[in-house]
Formats: structure tokens, C-alpha cells, sequence
């Protein structure tokens, strides 16, 4: 073999370099240590590898039609299978139909807060705010029966590949949610410059008048 230090050839049981006079031995030792911890390293990471790819194997098996509810519902489904009032609801109302992806539930909320807030505008905040506690006791509910009919659904039209379906229809939408904010705040800005515009008007117009009334 090579000695690690001059490069040169020297014999497999020396302890010191006949060349350069490296202590070979040691040497050695911190060689076959390194190259130990290397394979050590290795071990671990091989089988650490079939731990998690054993355990993907058994979550898609334990997947069956008792708990196919909680793999589409995924985030908070003991709190929403378990609770009979939704705080997400009564704090944030349509949005949170978004983020679940009750989007026709959405529509027809928005569409009944638009029509009330037409015929009771100066009562539409109590009535948002009504609904959103009568909402807020329904929606686990609503949302409950609408996974158990997609579920169905999607099973009976994809038997073959239905996990993977039920996992992208069901879930959250991070997307929606954010569109929604963006949406309600631009509203929200435009309803404030507006006002903003209206007042303005209006100290304008009753500065002239006064103005007029007393000359």
C-alpha cells in the first residue's frame, strides 16, 4: 500500500514510514475509522429509506371505506366530524366555504347576503352577522354529507383510481383563500375612497352654500 503521507509504497504492517517516517499506524486507524462512520452514515440513511417507504406502503393500505372521509377532509377532521359549531365559520364566513371548496355554497351565501343587504341596507350588518351564527351551527354539517356524496360519487365513476381523486377534490384550497382576500380587500378599498369622495363632495358643497347664504 501507499503511505498517506509521501505517497510511496511501503508494507501493510510497518508503524512508521520508512521514507518519511509518518507514524503510519495512527494514520491507519483514523483512515479505517473514517471509512467506518462512512458506511455507519450509509446504513442509517438505507434504512431509514425502507422505514418511510414502508410506511407510505401501510398508510395507502389502511386507507379503506370506514376512514375514506378523513382522507378526503384531510386538515382538522376530528374537529369537524366531532363539533357541532364551526368557529372558522362564524369568523370568516363565505371565505372559509372557499377555503374547504364549497364553492357552490359560496355563491348562494354571497348571493343572499347581496339580495338582504339590498332590501335591509341599514340593518345588514345584525343580519351578516345572524347569519353567520345560524351558519356556523350547520356548516359541519352541509359539509359532512357534501364529502359523503363526492366520495360516492367518485368511487362510482373512478373505481380503479378513487384515492387519488378523492385526495385532489377533497382537502383545503390555499389559492381560493388567497383570491378571496385579494378580491374582498380591493372591494373594501374602493367601498372606503368612494365614501372618502362622497364626504369631500359634500364639505365642498356645503362650503359654497355658506358662502352664498352669507354674501
Amino acid at each position: 500500500m501507499k503511505c498517506l503521507a509521501c505517497g510511496k509504497d511501503v508494507d501493510d504492517d510497518i508503524k512508521f514510514c520508512p521514507y518519511c517516517g509518518e507514524k503510519y499506524s495512527v494514520r491507519k486507524e483514523e483512515k479505517v475509522e473514517k471509512e467506518d462512520k462512512k458506511e455507519v452514515k450509509k446504513t442509517v440513511k438505507k434504512v431509514e429509506k425502507k422505514v418511510e417507504d414502508k410506511k407510505e406502503v401501510i398508510d395507502i393500505k389502511e386507507i379503506n371505506d370506514n376512514n375514506l372521509e378523513e382522507f378526503y377532509i384531510q386538515e382538522n377532521y376530528l374537529k369537524i366530524k366531532n363539533k357541532l359549531f364551526s368557529l372558522p365559520t362564524l369568523l370568516f364566513g363565505s371565505i372559509y366555504f372557499l377555503y374547504r371548496k364549497m364553492y357552490l355554497l359560496t355563491v348562494l351565501y354571497i348571493t343572499l347576503l347581496v339580495v338582504l343587504n339590498y332590501y335591509f341596507d341599514n340593518y345588514i350588518m345584525l343580519i351578516t352577522l345572524i347569519l353567520h351564527i345560524i351558519m356556523s351551527f350547520l356548516f359541519n354539517k352541509i359539509y359532512l354529507e357534501k364529502v359523503e356524496e363526492n366520495i360516492n360519487f367518485i368511487k362510482k365513476n373512478n373505481p380503479d383510481n378513487y384515492l387519488d381523486l378523492i385526495k385532489k377534490k377533497g382537502g383545503i384550497s390555499v389559492m381560493m383563500l388567497v383570491i378571496a382576500i385579494i378580491v374582498i380587500t380591493f372591494i373594501f378599498s374602493r367601498s372606503i375612497m368612494r365614501d372618502i369622495r362622497i364626504r369631500i363632495n359634500s364639505i365642498g358643497h356645503n362650503s359654497y352654500f355658506n358662502m352664498v347664504y352669507y354674501e
